[in-house]
């Protein structure tokens, strides 16, 4: 988590993912995702840390772990002048999202299967 928040400030989404979960898909036995998103979370209280940095340590431990996660990227309205960008991750058919029951478009998608490049999202 340290090492995500840490390069995010100098560095593109793509090429900090690719630096700490590698553009391999995953090929592992699995990884407890539900576990290490809670792991995540206890890390970014600590840390301080928002939605990318968790969403990227999030997907680099489960692409290490042998699970095949999306990093997604979305926006949302709060009000007049008013919006904010956040990022969540999905995998085995679920959303970890630190942000849970507050609903963002989808802007883009980023895998390891697409080498962690951007492609658009279901509202890009």
């Amino acid at each position: 988590m340290a090492l995500s928040k840490l390069l995010l400030v100098k560095m593109r989404t793509t090429t900090v993912l690719t630096l700490v979960a590698g553009r391999r898909p995953a090929r592992g036995r699995g990884l407890d995702a539900e576990l290490a998103a809670r792991s995540v979370a206890s890390a970014a209280r600590l840390l301080r840390a928002d939605c990318l940095p968790q969403a990227v340590a999030l997907a680099a431990l489960l692409q290490r772990g042998g699970t095949a996660p999306t990093v997604v990227l979305g926006c949302r309205f709060y009000g007049p002048g008013r919006w904010g960008a956040h990022a969540w991750v999905e995998a085995g058919g679920r959303s970890f999202d630190p942000l849970d029951g507050e609903e963002h478009a989808e802007l883009a998608r980023l895998s390891a299967a697409d080498r962690w490049e951007v492609r658009p999202g279901a509202g890009g």
